[in-house]
């Protein structure tokens, strides 16, 4: 099931970027709600608000599997973006 989250976007050298600590806060959230295991993740640093581009997020849940999950830009418009585990 994916789940699209609409998150601020910053600007950086010109380019419109996620706000990684808010994308890794809030995947996280929404992570654990899913799956009932609470997950640390850490992403990429300059993910670009590009429709359809894929970042990846690395981490460790609190029962200590690690996950792979894929962040694909689905509105570039809105920064909004959808996940899914890998």
């Amino acid at each position: 099931m994916l789940l699209l989250v609409a998150v601020v976007a910053a600007r950086l050298l010109g380019d419109t970027v996620l706000d990684t600590g808010a994308v890794e806060e809030a995947v996280a959230e929404q992570f654990e709600r899913r799956e009932g295991v609470a997950v640390e993740l850490t992403c990429d640093d300059e993910m670009q608000v590009e429709q359809g581009a894929a970042y990846e997020c690395t981490g460790t849940t609190a029962a200590d599997e690690a996950v792979t999950l894929r962040i694909v830009i689905a509105d570039e418009a809105t920064a909004a973006y959808t996940w899914e585990e890998v």
